[in-house]
């Protein structure tokens, strides 16, 4: 396991403690009335899945439909390998019996007698893990019933995004994108430098680095959800931010915690090292990150981190 995969393990259980209680309501509501009205299974693709958390959280949490085809792309290759890896464990600790196939697995409920059974006396879950650009792969992500983005739209092009999602959804088609950074990121002690940190690490998300998406994403999302120039419309909206107190956590959760704040604290010190000298000082740089490390391991420190969670649905055609 490759230290992302690591951080993508420990961010499970920081992830669960985050999401926005009524917006996840809203969304098995939402999924709920979509199987009333459905014949054949629930088509869901997951954009960004990583190694399998949110289909094994929706498992875990008994909101799937009775019979899901769950689709999870990736552009990490090694992330989709650990997906194949640790999701039977999961979706087994779920109650689900599971068969590996050459696409992924397929995972069924007990029926009403209490053993495995058919789809007709529990639930199906065929899950399809595969590596690749999801917004490159419309041919066979057609007339979907749900996508997830799970801190995913904050390093997207927002418009593309929006674009590919609008033309996979069938109309009244939902949009699930919890956890998407807006705008803060803070910690606990203070320190003079943690103001023109904070400036020059959201700058170089919006500005900067390679990749595309923004600083400021969640808001973004929220508002391009409810211009005209895609068929959305908002559900809900609802803050999921990560507080961060390893110290004030059980052993098991303090150390998934503190897995989470060295990742962001190096994302962070990487983005930061782009910067010209004279324009931030290394040295100042560096003395923040120690002092931020030697507080970790004192059971001192607090990271907090801001998120929006988003619901929003396909407006059917007149």
């Amino acid at each position: 396991m490759t230290t992302f995969q690591a951080y993508l393990e420990a961010k499970r259980s920081v992830d669960d403690r985050a999401l926005n209680d009524r917006v996840f309501q809203a969304f098995v509501d939402g999924l709920a009335d979509l199987e009333e009205t459905h014949e054949g299974p629930i088509r869901i693709v997951e954009i960004g899945g990583g190694i399998g958390s949110m289909v094994a959280r929706l498992a875990e949490r008994t909101v799937l439909p009775s019979d899901v085809q769950y689709k999870v792309i990736d552009l990490d290759e090694d992330s989709i390998d650990h997906a194949r890896e640790r999701l039977p464990t999961w979706l087994a600790d779920a109650g689900y019996t599971v068969n590996r196939t050459q696409t992924g697995l397929v995972a069924r409920s007990e029926g009403r007698d209490g053993v495995a059974d058919d789809a007709s006396d529990g639930a199906e879950l065929e899950v399809i893990l595969e590596t690749g650009d999801a917004f490159a792969t419309r041919n066979d992500c057609t007339a979907v019933d749900v996508v997830i983005g799970a801190a995913v739209f904050d390093l997207v092009n927002l418009d593309r995004a929006l674009s590919w999602v609008s033309s996979v959804l069938k109309p009244d088609g939902l949009v699930y994108a919890p956890l998407t950074f807006d705008g803060a990121t803070g910690f606990t002690p203070p320190d003079s430098f943690d103001g023109r940190l904070e400036r020059y690490y959201h700058r170089h998300m919006d500005d900067i680095r390679d990749e595309p998406g923004g600083s400021r994403a969640g808001r973004e999302l929220v508002g391009a959800l409810d211009a005209d120039k895609h068929p959305f419309e908002v559900c809900a909206v609802g803050g999921s931010d990560w507080v961060l107190r390893p110290h004030d956590r059980t052993a098991a959760v303090a150390r998934g915690e503190r897995t989470v704040i060295r990742h962001l604290l190096e994302t962070i010190d990487d983005a930061l090292a782009d910067y010209p000298a004279d324009q931030l000082d290394p040295k100042a740089r560096r003395r923040w990150l120690e002092r931020r490390y030697n507080e970790l391991e004192a059971g001192e420190l607090t990271v907090l981190a801001h998120h929006l969670d988003v619901l929003g649905r396909v407006q059917p055609t007149d």
